[in-house]
């Protein structure tokens, strides 16, 4: 029921003659008894649905608190890191980031100097094991080199023997 209809209601009760033996008045009082249950309906639903609203800020409220907590144990959590750097030697702790910057530029030159030598062993082993010319144990190779004044040339070279070749000539820094 609106308040519109409850006003109205209102009216025609005012204007009535109230004695309550009629049957106007016996309708007038089955329809204020209707608009007053209506009403005490109404507010009821709007007490629970209140309630409920409240139940939910509650249960908000409650969550924020908890996240506070989780923030401020964190935050604690931080605090003690900090201080363990600080009395670590890295109370600056512009120092410290420029040391991981460092050290992050130090990484990256290892990782592509690791890439190349990786590179380089890979075409070695194609070399020795996949080239066409392997046959075995045995590479076919042009070796061209002074011995004791002499141009010699080699044709095939046991790769046991290559391998050695390359070390000894690398222990001499050729």
């Amino acid at each position: 029921m609106s308040d519109t209809d409850l006003d109205a209601l209102i009216e025609r009760l005012s204007q009535h003659c109230r004695c309550g033996a009629c049957t106007a008045c016996q309708t007038e009082r089955i329809e204020a008894a209707a608009a007053l249950a209506e009403l005490r309906e109404e507010a009821e639903k709007r007490n629970i649905f209140q309630d409920s609203r409240m139940a939910v800020m509650q249960i908000r409220a409650e969550r924020a608190k908890a996240e506070v907590a989780k923030l401020k144990a964190r935050v604690e959590q931080r605090d003690k890191q900090i201080a363990v750097y600080n009395s670590g030697g890295f109370a600056d702790a512009d120092a410290l980031a420029e040391k991981s910057i460092e050290l992050t530029a130090k990484i990256a030159a290892l990782e592509a100097e690791r890439d190349a030598l990786k590179q380089d062993a890979e075409r070695y082993r194609w070399l020795r094991e996949c080239s066409p010319v392997n046959s075995g144990r045995m590479m076919g190779v042009r070796i061209h080199h002074y011995l004791d004044g002499v141009y010699v040339t080699s044709d095939w070279i046991n790769l046991d023997d290559l391998d050695a070749a390359i070390d000894a000539a690398r222990a001499k820094g050729k």
